[in-house]
Formats: structure tokens, sequence, C-alpha cells
């Protein structure tokens, strides 16, 4: 399955809109973004979600891994951390890109 980001940052546009207050809004638009390698914009939006919803794990998942794509290292530990500690079942999984990141 072949997905058109682009075509979906310009729904999730609308979504924002609509709803200026939606996390999971901003979150999708932004791995829609780390998704065509804008990881500025991705972490931006991002960002946006985690101060709209702070208890969302896979929010602070995915902006570790786009800082850690910009060579932000520190801070990807740090929010790949606040991920791991916000959802632990997942702590396996994120272990393993902690790992990748030290070897840096």
């Amino acid at each position: 399955m072949i997905t058109d980001y682009k075509a979906d940052i310009k729904k999730y546009n609308e979504i924002i809109k609509q709803n200026p207050d939606d996390p999971k809004a901003y979150y999708n638009r932004g791995l829609s973004k780390h998704y065509l390698g804008d990881y500025k914009g991705a972490i931006k939006d991002v960002s946006k979600a985690i101060n709209l919803d702070p208890t969302y794990a896979d929010s602070f998942n995915n902006r570790g891994v786009a800082k850690y794509k910009l060579g932000d290292y520190k801070g990807a530990v740090e929010d790949l951390n606040k991920a791991k500690e916000l959802n632990p079942d997942k702590a396996e999984k994120i272990n393993l890109v902690l790992k990748i990141i030290k070897n840096k």
C-alpha cells in the first residue's frame, strides 16, 4: 500500500483548522512529515501534540526518532526515555533504538 503523505498533511491541516486542540491531528500530521523526511516539521507538530497531551507515549517516541535523524542524540534519548516511562510495554523496542543511539 502506498500512502500519499502530502494528501494526508492537507487532510490534517483541515482537521486542525476545525479543532486546533486535537493532539492526534498534530501527531498524525507530524508522522506524515516524518515519513516525507521533514524531521524539523515533524518535531514541531509532535511537540504541539505533546503540549496538548503529555501522556501520549508515541508522541515522545516519534519526536525522539526525528531528533535522532537530525543528530540531536541527547534530545532523542530524553524523549525515548520518556516514551518508555509512559509506555513500559514498548520498553524492549525503545531500548533497541536507544542502543543504536548510544553506539553513535
